[in-house]
């Protein structure tokens, strides 16, 4: 009797179990590896400015629109090599050069890591509009990020460090 309540007990357990599964919420890796294009605003504390950012076959560029002192300023990497323009005048480095991080580089960082399916955990919520995101958490560069993408894949946000970029709509942008 007693050996026949043992296994009712592990049969309803393992039946629970495997109906908790069946209903847990699915989320899906979102897929950051081909190009990607957005524009939005990049802050660190008080300072703002207004960037393009683009991943085409591998290589980044990073256009700054505003401030005016900046507008024009472009950033480009391939991951190991980074070249800085802005006026005419041209700096060409190795990444490994140069002893600090930039938001270029935590953006770059973020959305690689994630291309390339790194530890990261993702969680679903909604945003203050109540659509769906996705939340993806991990560790780039020394430090904890955050990336969010709307239900449609894109990106919206993205903080890293004292970093955060914050995507300008598609039905947003200037024409």
């Amino acid at each position: 009797m007693k050996g026949k309540r043992i296994i009712a007990a592990v049969g309803v357990s393992a039946l629970l179990l495997f109906t908790g599964c069946s209903e847990s919420i699915n989320i899906t890796s979102p897929d950051l590896s081909g190009d990607i294009e957005m524009s939005g605003t990049i802050s660190c504390g008080t300072v703002k400015a207004q960037a393009d950012i683009c991943r085409n076959d591998g290589v980044w560029k990073i256009t700054y629109t505003a401030p005016d002192s900046i507008s024009g300023m472009e950033i480009s990497t391939d991951g190991t090599e980074c070249k800085v323009s802005l006026g005419g005048i041209v700096f060409d480095y190795k990444n490994e050069d140069v002893p600090f991080v930039t938001a270029a580089d935590y953006i770059v960082a973020v959305i690689d890591s994630t291309a390339q399916k790194d530890s990261f955990t993702l969680t679903k919520g909604t945003n203050s509009k109540g659509e769906e995101e996705t939340r993806l958490q991990g560790s780039v560069l020394s430090s904890g990020y955050q990336l969010t993408i709307d239900k449609s894949g894109k990106i919206t946000s993205l903080s890293a460090g004292e970093y955060k970029f914050t995507a300008v709509a598609d039905d947003k942008k200037e024409s």
